[in-house]
């Protein structure tokens, strides 16, 4: 309905006035902020899973965490055990950093060197995800399954769960925010918001059938749970395949989130609610916004 760049903030704008449209646009900005840094950190989980297992590579665990971690309402110091088996405070999760920066020089070169990446690592994820359900299903154990839903919470476990996974739908949303890159983007938002919507359900759920099939979840290795999976089941090549997968996967995820950032940051700033020379400048040569 109205094909600018900026998702539910241009909407708001356009439909109930700047001080509603404010707050959407700062909910946004914090929305794909926590979604990019969870991927991140899930990046980087898996990179040092892949670097251990097929190179052999052992990375300083100081390098591997934040400095801070989060503990009952307090920030505490984060500690690490070294390869000595003494402790030490942890620097930086530095993978999660490099990835990042990677990830905002590709954004910066241009809209279509973006989508190319992108495609070319959704292509590779998709195709890890189907094998995942093919060769994982042959392993599948129903009693798994059983109890269905946490002996202790229940339902209640359900929205616990849907809570957690709560940005993996953000994808959704972050589509709407190039309406401005759209060639047609009254038909193409529909299409891609509907479409990506039901396959990524679907293939969702399918995921989450065969991987807790395969083994109990309270089993699951929570860093890097596809790989491990397999690992246990004795299919350290497929283990392999999936990593690389899943990294492509978590690649684009975090191309999209930060590509969706900047859109909702340039249109807040051309509204005036943001430093317009700043937030809205476009790269003399790149046509983006960069800063």
């Amino acid at each position: 309905m109205v094909p600018v760049a900026g998702s539910a903030y241009t909407y708001a704008y356009a439909t109930l006035g700047e001080l509603i449209a404010w707050i959407i646009g700062w909910d946004l900005v914090l929305e794909y902020a926590i979604g990019s840094a969870a991927v991140a950190n899930g990046w980087s989980n898996y990179f040092v899973d892949l670097a251990h297992n097929l190179l052999g590579l052992r990375i300083d665990p100081r390098l591997l965490s934040p400095p801070w971690d989060f503990v009952q309402g307090h920030f505490v110091t984060k500690t690490v055990t070294l390869a000595s088996g003494a402790t030490a405070q942890a620097w930086l999760n530095l993978p999660a950093v490099l990835v990042t920066l990677a990830i905002t020089a590709i954004l910066v070169v241009g809209i279509r060197e973006s989508a190319g990446f992108n495609a070319a690592m959704v292509l590779l994820n998709v195709g890890v995800i189907l094998a995942i359900i093919g060769v994982g299903s042959a392993y599948v154990d129903p009693r798994n399954w059983h109890p269905f839903l946490h002996k202790d919470k229940g339902w209640n476990g359900v929205a616990e769960g849907a809570a957690r996974i709560f940005f993996a739908y953000i994808g959704f949303d972050s589509i709407s925010t190039h309406a401005e890159e759209a060639r047609n983007p009254q038909r193409d938002m529909a299409i891609g918001i509907l479409g990506a919507l039901t396959v990524c359900t679907v293939l969702y759920i399918a995921v989450a059938a065969v991987l807790t099939g395969m083994m109990p979840y309270l089993q699951i290795d929570g860093s890097a749970p596809l790989a491990s999976a397999f690992r246990e089941r004795g299919l350290t090549v497929a283990s392999t395949l999936i990593t690389v997968g899943i990294l492509a996967g978590l690649t684009s995820s975090l191309l999209i989130g930060n590509l969706s950032q900047a859109r909702i940051l340039m249109a807040m700033a051309r509204d005036g609610m943001l430093p317009e020379r700043f937030f809205a400048a476009v790269h003399p040569r790149f046509k983006t916004p960069w800063k």
